[in-house]
């Protein structure tokens, strides 16, 4: 069930849940590059990988993507449509293609731009040039997309359909129950922090990008890939957290042993202690254990990919400090894993 709490008047709405919609767009990304999908233990991305095998330009359009598809989310965020898939599908089709390519390229390249290159197809390697480039790598490939637009967005409710008749709705209960335990602790972690210092400690990083947002979304999910994921605009944020990647307590016994490789180092060790009482950058941490620069970005940047340290860039300096959060409950999953 979402969870909404709202402090004050003027506080963002913020929402825990589950999405349907997120978890069939995410899956048609895994179905169209495997790869992203190799860490994933799932009975039912398993089956869907044996039933489907989507072929043609849909394909090579998403595989040429800056996300792989990814890009369908948007319309989750522009609509606000965490269930009813039918809906959102409507929602979508009853778009006119300017505004479909609008939305898909995250509001980047403004309609005029899609326009004009609809009308003169030479514009279009301008542009590319100039900015589409950045989310098509394949210059052909977003000329399909933007001039043959009807074609593509066929292909896409061609490919939701696929998937929706191998059984995908009825089974994402099962898929939802493993969700529950991350998802009530996102809410607890919500009652010390604030939705976009939770984002940000997600993601182990400060956002660059940021605005006034009225509504979070906080989603678990078994299929965005191997990453935590945000979606923004300047009114609504999604926050989607891999569950095959949570923070809460390790994956697997393996998880467990490269944590305590990494921390299993004497400088990092006394580099962990140091952060744990204050916020440094690299040169300060150098400068007091007497170890080269290069060294110390070394040991800094293996734990912050672990998710042991959090960056926070100030002006031009990044500053780092201990993730506490996720240690304790790192080292409390030690603890109970040495007791069973």
């Amino acid at each position: 069930m979402p969870m909404e709490t709202r402090e004050k008047s003027k506080e963002p709405k913020v929402v825990v849940s589950n999405s349907a919609t997120i978890e069939l767009f995410s899956i048609l990304r895994l179905l169209v590059d495997k790869e992203l999908g190799e860490d994933i233990d799932d009975e039912l991305y398993r089956d869907m990988q044996h039933k489907i095998k989507l072929k043609g330009s849909f394909v090579d359009c998403l595989k040429a993507l800056r996300n792989n598809g990814v890009e369908f989310l948007e319309f989750v965020m522009l609509f606000r449509i965490l269930d009813d898939i039918d809906e959102l599908l409507r929602k979508i089709k009853a778009l006119d293609e300017v505004d479909f390519l609008y939305y898909f390229f995250g509001e980047e390249i403004n309609r005029q731009q899609i326009q004009s290159i609809r009308e003169d197809h030479e514009r279009l390697r301008f542009y590319w040039e100039n900015g589409l480039k950045g989310h098509v790598y394949d210059v052909d490939v977003a000329r399909l997309i933007v001039t043959d637009t009807p074609v593509f967005l066929e292909e896409f409710f061609n490919a939701i359909e696929l998937i929706r008749q191998v059984g995908f709705e009825a089974r994402l209960d099962a898929v939802f129950l493993k969700h529950n335990a991350i998802a009530e602790d996102i809410r607890q972690q919500l009652k010390d922090s604030k939705p976009l210092e939770l984002c940000q400690k997600l993601m182990n990083k400060t956002f660059a990008r940021v605005s006034i947002y009225n509504k979070y979304y906080f989603v678990p999910s078994s299929y965005i890939g191997r990453y935590h994921t945000r979606f923004f605009n300047s009114e609504t944020l999604i926050m989607i957290i891999n569950v095959q990647n949570t923070f809460d307590g390790f994956t697997s016994e393996a998880d467990m042993l490269d944590f305590l490789k990494t921390i299993g180092d004497k400088n990092r060790l006394s580099i962990l202690k140091l952060l744990s009482k204050n916020k440094l950058y690299g040169k300060e941490l150098a400068d007091i254990l007497k170890l080269n620069n290069a060294t110390v970005s070394h040991h800094l940047n293996l734990m912050k990919d672990a998710g042991i340290l959090i960056e926070e860039k100030e002006a031009q300096v990044k500053f780092y400090k201990t993730n506490n959060t996720r240690i304790s409950r790192w080292f409390r999953s030690i603890e109970k894993y040495i007791r069973q």
